[in-house]
């Protein structure tokens, strides 16, 4: 079970890369992005955590879609930040949900295959999984 959650930390003010999530209620607060994956495993009657990946929209190192095809068109106004997402793109360092994702399930597959070698290979599977995943994403009005 693939799930995104979220940190919030409405009275911080001054931790790294603060962002805006949804609060119980529905309203804006400040926090931080995960994605979580439980296991369920019936043989043994578990229910395990997987894996939990912590992020924010608001690292410098994470770039949207729109701020590529921005970068991309020439369309990017701010100076700086283009000068910053080029050398990102050159150093591989930038990430966007994608590919947050991608290697949130190639810990997962990497963490099964260790404890059972023998298990199924989810690569086969995966590049559908961020597809159904970021499909129900943009259905719930989540931009990326």
């Amino acid at each position: 079970v693939h799930d995104e959650s979220y940190i919030r930390k409405a009275s911080g003010e001054k931790l790294a890369h603060l962002g805006w999530v949804k609060s119980l209620d529905g309203q804006w607060t400040r926090g931080y992005s995960t994605l979580n994956s439980i296991g369920v495993f019936i043989k043994e009657g578990e229910t395990r955590l997987l894996a939990c990946s912590p992020y924010s929209t608001q690292e410098p190192t994470y770039v949207t879609k729109k701020e590529l095809k921005h970068l991309e068109t020439a369309q990017l106004k701010d100076s700086q930040r283009r000068l910053e997402l080029e050398d990102f793109l050159e150093q591989a360092s930038n990430f966007d949900l994608e590919n947050l994702l991608k290697a949130h399930i190639s810990k997962i597959h990497q963490a099964l295959k260790a404890e059972n070698a023998d298990c199924v290979s989810m690569y086969s599977t995966k590049d559908m999984i961020v597809k159904n995943y970021l499909t129900m994403l943009i259905k719930w009005g989540i931009t990326l």
